[in-house]
């Protein structure tokens, strides 16, 4: 009778171990899902976030190239006005466009005139002489 009782109270305390194991496996089951389901919430919201911020940018730089072209097709259309547009007319017209307060980080709009070889000694004498007058009175 005595091997009967010990027998049954060995097999009480394993079924309360085992019950215990299986409520500890199925809180760490639990809380491994939930984990699992707030990083995936948290990961969605991030990547939706980013690519909201993402095409904002993209849509205002889109916008700020739109107009710096603007302004390179204004300047096409001035040698398409006029041909012999000179460094003064160029200037003016860069003055009037008001670079640096319009378009904040271009730094200035210039022209490269094509010279045949035959003229870079006229091209030379003629920088030179701008050169000069510049530094007798230089702009301000």
């Amino acid at each position: 009778m005595e091997r009967i009782k010990k027998r049954w109270k060995n097999r009480s305390r394993r079924g309360w171990r085992i019950a215990a194991i299986l409520l500890v496996i199925y809180f760490v089951a639990i809380r491994i899902w939930a984990w699992s389901a707030i990083s995936s919430t948290n990961q969605q919201t991030a990547s939706s976030y980013f690519n909201h911020v993402v095409q904002t940018e993209v849509t205002a730089l889109n916008s700020r190239f739109e107009i710096y072209a603007d302004t390179l097709y204004s300047g096409r259309a001035l040698f398409l006005a006029d041909n012999s547009v000179s460094r003064e007319d160029w200037a003016n017209f860069v003055d009037a466009q008001k670079i640096k307060q319009r378009y904040p980080g271009v730094n200035g709009i210039s022209y490269v005139r094509v010279i045949p070889r035959s003229q870079t000694a006229t091209l030379s004498d003629e920088l030179n002489a701008n050169r000069l007058a510049s530094e007798k009175n230089p702009i301000s």
